[in-house]
């Protein structure tokens, strides 16, 4: 009687432990309004490193890397435990700076509603994705660019819908500028105020972090 007792004792354990995993995995809601930001990793004969955002809204995405030509756009779609990116925006990679590392493709994802782990391997690579869901209630989500190459501009925020803002007291508020990075934003829009820039709306931020 023990032999059976004991292999009913590791049959619940097992079932048990497996229960308790998949109460982890939480579905990706990609028809809401979702903003991540992290970093990833690429290991094959050498290990490359960048940070990442990733924007999603109504069964679509935005995705920045900060490597160079690092942006990618277009629908994405969930089954179990997959997620693709269906990139439309194509955007050609002169050969010499390689890949930028954008989402685009199938990943195993796993989400806990805060955290998103997404990977995904071929024959050259094995790339892995940590990112971590910002908290925007009652803001705007936002990524920061770095314009200063252009006359007139500076830092400017540009929204999940790709709206770009040219705040004029970014300076006032204690926030690293990385270009890429995910921010959330209130602001008044400043009519009275005209731009050098001009890619943008002219806004006064009230909260940025």
């Amino acid at each position: 009687m023990k032999r059976p007792l004991l292999c009913y004792t590791l049959f619940l354990v097992i079932l048990l432990t497996a229960c308790k995993k998949d109460e982890l995995q939480a579905p990706l809601p990609v028809t809401d309004n979702l903003s991540f930001s992290g970093t990833f990793k690429s290991i094959h004969s050498e290990t490359i490193a960048g940070s990442v955002s990733l924007n999603i809204s109504k069964g679509h995405y935005d995705c920045w890397t900060n490597f160079p030509y690092g942006h990618g756009a277009g629908k994405v779609e969930t089954s179990n435990s997959t997620i693709n990116f269906i990139d439309t925006l194509f955007i050609p990679v002169p050969a010499i700076y390689g890949p930028s590392y954008i989402l685009s493709g199938k990943y195993h994802y796993e989400f806990d509603g805060k955290n998103l782990k997404l990977k995904t391997e071929n024959r050259m690579s094995t790339i892995a994705y940590h990112l971590t869901l910002s908290d925007c209630e009652n803001a705007h989500y936002g990524i920061l660019k770095n314009l200063t190459g252009l006359d007139g501009c500076a830092w400017v925020i540009q929204l999940s819908d790709s709206i770009r803002l040219e705040p004029i007291n970014i300076e006032a508020f204690n926030i690293e500028l990385i270009e890429n990075k995910s921010v959330c934003v209130q602001f008044r829009e400043r009519a009275d105020l005209g731009s050098y820039c001009m890619v943008g709306k002219v806004v006064e931020l009230d909260f940025i972090e």
